[in-house]
């Protein structure tokens, strides 16, 4: 997708939806747009992003769904409220994170990070800032090497923070998602990793199509599905509950204003964590995993097995 610069000499710009395309790289001039306030640039190639090439003005910033492996510059963001990195291939967050004083919402699961435990990703923005503060001010290097290398990690926070990206992985490979779903249903409790897909693909969609009245009878076919009582009912942290009740029950229709991929957001953290747990952790030593492995000699997933003491 060829993108023209002269568009942006429209600097009075204050929304700008970029997603979907095949952006491997910033299209130039995006600085220019002293006035811009959201940016969404989700769902396409990038791989590494300089903030110096993004306008100070930014309030929100999308860059969910991409190839991100680096993030260089952020602080230049000073008035950014809203940063979503989810789906990405960042190994690290950039602790200059912490410095941008605004930051309300960061979302920044479903990525590959050892340098902040998962389950702090999960807890949110003030978890993730204080974190990344106390790396900031107080880690010496042994400690960051320590972070970095997951076999050197001897607290119980840092064997399951191991698990929980050697999940992550999983869920990205095909096979291997098709072997954790055959053990589910073996166990009768596929209705969370059936949860994660359906939200996973209404995510994308919200992105893609223009059709609001489709968006609303999707995201309601999925509330009816999985959270009101039923034979796929999930299990969700009871404030997660009553916030998607709010917006489903109690206002029965949706304003198309709150028909955002982030809809689900909470919930879908909340299974990941729930999934990590006891149902991964049984896979890892079930038939369906062993035959699985016996597919894949000597690559990474016996390396990461070894890390796990499975091997």
């Amino acid at each position: 997708t060829l993108f023209q610069p002269n568009y942006f000499f429209t600097k009075t710009l204050r929304i700008l939806k970029l997603h979907h395309n095949l952006f491997e790289s910033l299209p130039s001039g995006l600085q220019n747009l002293i006035f811009l306030e959201k940016l969404y640039l989700n769902n396409n190639r990038l791989v590494s992003i300089c903030c110096l090439g993004l306008p100070t003005s930014l309030k929100l910033l999308d860059l969910s769904g991409n190839r991100l492996e680096i993030i260089t510059n952020i602080q230049a963001l000073g008035k950014l409220q809203k940063l979503f990195l989810q789906g990405n291939r960042l190994g690290t967050l950039p602790v200059q994170i912490c410095s941008l004083d605004k930051l309300r919402v960061l979302l920044a699961y479903e990525n590959p990070i050892n340098n902040i435990p998962q389950d702090i990703i999960f807890e949110g923005s003030k978890s993730i800032v204080a974190h990344l503060k106390s790396q900031q001010n107080d880690l010496t290097m042994e400690r960051k090497n320590s972070i970095t290398s997951p076999k050197l990690i001897p607290d119980k926070r840092g064997s399951k923070d191991l698990i929980f990206r050697h999940f992550l992985e999983l869920l990205k490979d095909k096979e291997g998602k098709a072997a954790f779903r055959l053990h589910l249903q073996a166990e009768v409790n596929e209705e969370n990793l059936l949860f994660y897909d359906a939200v996973t693909k209404f995510e994308y969609s919200v992105g893609l199509l223009k059709d609001v009245k489709y968006l609303e009878t999707e995201a309601v076919a999925i509330y009816n599905k999985f959270l009101t009582e039923g034979p796929l009912k999930i299990n969700l942290p009871s404030e997660v509950q009553e916030e998607l009740d709010k917006v489903f029950v109690d206002q029965i229709i949706i304003n198309p204003d709150t028909i955002q991929k982030t809809v689900f957001a909470e919930a879908k953290k909340s299974v990941l964590i729930l999934l990590t747990k006891d149902p991964f952790v049984r896979f890892l030593h079930s038939e369906h995993y062993k035959k699985y492995l016996d597919k894949r000699p000597n690559d990474v997933w016996h390396k990461r097995n070894k890390a796990l003491g499975l091997l």
